[in-house]
């Protein structure tokens, strides 16, 4: 069974532009502490956020 990691806070300062280094250290953690994946959520009401979501996705997956 592998265990996947979902943060669900990015209010962190700096705003959404400012998020690519945590969110890339935290799947770096994540990978080297074994979780089988990471994941972001979506609410589903709009489409600039879930393409927002997929991009920080992407990041994290170029760099681990």
């Amino acid at each position: 069974m592998k265990i996947g990691l979902q943060p669900n806070r990015f209010d962190w300062s700096g705003g959404p532009e400012r998020f690519g280094r945590p969110l890339v250290d935290i799947a770096r953690a994540s990978e080297e502490a074994g979780f089988g994946c990471i994941g972001v959520g979506e609410d589903g009401e709009k489409a600039d956020e879930l393409i927002r979501h997929l991009r920080w996705l992407s990041g994290m997956g170029i760099q681990t």
